[in-house]
């Protein structure tokens, strides 16, 4: 590229606030209006590394968000921290010094060139609630900004998200190696609520984002709030064009979601802990506490729930699959007639699934001694097999042919030997 070519090639960057240097990074070409500290109420700290803005708040014991008061986060046992989170290391997670995390960032494809130009964390002090959020007026700023997060983090023993796994912390860890330092939180437990709000009401909402589940979960209206996907592009206007009051906008955003994430911490758990007792009247709800508390190993509560799904008005499918699951509970706690009960009604509503002709054909030949009837139902099976071949693959179609076979064969010679 000649001499010429490379000066209207920086000049053509130049005009779109990109200046080219040790950095590459863009810089603002206006001054801003006035002090962003000045518009949300912060304040300018000097750190080793350079300035950055920060913004402290502070939401009292009490405090309401949607109807969820905030405070009963704290009263949930590590059990039920475990169970929402369907992991038992999470037992672990000490809530009272843990952060709720969230991150403003200049893109979502995430990789080193995606900058977390807000950082908001939250934590408890006692019962009361703080917010504390760092924000970087210029790309300069980054390594205060992230020097400051350490120092705040470095006192946690845990992370609350949403979609942090995925996204917050792996930007978080970019940017820290970027500016040569450790991102302090990276081992510890770590309860992503996206998985949790999905396990709990997935079944029955069209959206399991944080913008859905507020209004329809936490009874949560924002107002003066923007939409997550303009905020990049109001970061990229205040850096290019001074606009500050837009990101008035964003900082209300970014706190606004770190207390959702209190809000449907508490929600969660209360519903974990005790559904009847907690507002939970959809079926669709209490089929999926029943699968979690399956997954978990907390039979009882599995089978108060699926049998309470099943006397509520839950959708074909749902219905199908709690008398699956609640089956299968039955069986393995030996309680064949109960067991016994909803393969039948399998067999009666169900025509389609094969699970219950087996599972029959096995309890009528191993515990009744019934093998005329064991063998009806292998013959019936056999039939729905062959007439869904079409709609299966050949393997399995092949695979469940020569299973049933066998067992026609092994039942044959048990009558002929009576």
């Amino acid at each position: 590229m000649g001499r010429g070519r490379a000066r209207d090639l920086r000049q053509q960057l130049e005009s779109l606030g990109i200046r080219l240097g040790m950095t590459g990074a863009a810089r603002p070409l206006r001054q801003p209006s006035r002090p962003i500290e000045e518009l949300v109420r912060g304040k300018v700290v000097d750190t080793g590394h350079g300035p950055c803005v920060v913004v402290d708040q502070v939401y009292p014991a009490g405090y309401l968000h949607g109807h969820i008061d905030i405070a009963t986060a704290l009263t949930y046992a590590p059990g039920t921290v475990a169970g929402i989170g369907r992991d038992p290391d999470l037992r672990a997670l000490e809530l009272n010094r843990s952060a709720f995390l969230d991150v403003e960032t200049t893109g979502i494809a995430g990789g080193a060139g995606t900058y977390a130009f807000l950082v908001g964390i939250g934590w408890f002090e006692a019962e009361d609630f703080r917010i504390r959020q760092f924000f970087m007026r210029d790309y300069s700023e980054e390594r205060a900004l992230i020097a400051l997060v350490e120092e705040t983090l470095g006192p946690l023993t845990g992370i609350v998200s949403f979609n942090g796994k995925a996204f917050d912390v792996p930007v978080l860890e970019s940017r820290c190696i970027m500016s040569r330092r450790r991102f302090p939180l990276s081992t510890v437990p770590h309860l992503d609520l996206l998985f949790t709000a999905r396990r709990l009401w997935r079944q029955r909402l069209e959206s399991c984002s944080l913008s859905h589940l507020e209004p329809t979960i936490l009874g949560l209206h924002r107002q003066g709030d923007v939409p997550s996907y303009l905020v990049p592009q109001i970061y990229f206007d205040y850096l290019r064009y001074g606009r500050v009051d837009p990101l008035r906008g964003v900082f209300y955003h970014n706190a606004q979601d770190i207390l959702s994430l209190v809000a449907l911490f508490a929600l969660s758990c209360r519903v974990f802990e005790n559904p009847f007792h907690n507002e939970v009247e959809h079926g669709e709800d209490l089929y999926s506490l029943g699968r979690l508390y399956l997954q978990m190993g907390m039979g009882e509560r599995a089978e108060a729930a699926l049998q309470a799904a099943l006397d509520a008005n839950l959708p074909d499918g749902l219905t199908k699959a709690a008398v699956f699951h609640l089956s299968f509970h039955y069986k393995r706690q030996d309680r064949w007639n109960e067991a016994v009960a909803l393969w039948h009604r399998a067999i009666r509503e169900q025509h389609e699934r094969l699970y219950p002709f087996v599972e029959l054909a096995k309890f009528y030949e191993h515990r009744a001694k019934d093998f005329e009837k064991a063998e009806e139902l292998v013959l019936r099976a056999v039939d729905l097999v062959q007439s869904s071949s079409m709609s299966r693959d050949a393997w399995w179609t092949e695979r469940r042919l020569a299973e049933l076979k066998h067992r026609l064969r092994r039942l044959r010679r048990k009558r002929a030997n009576r």
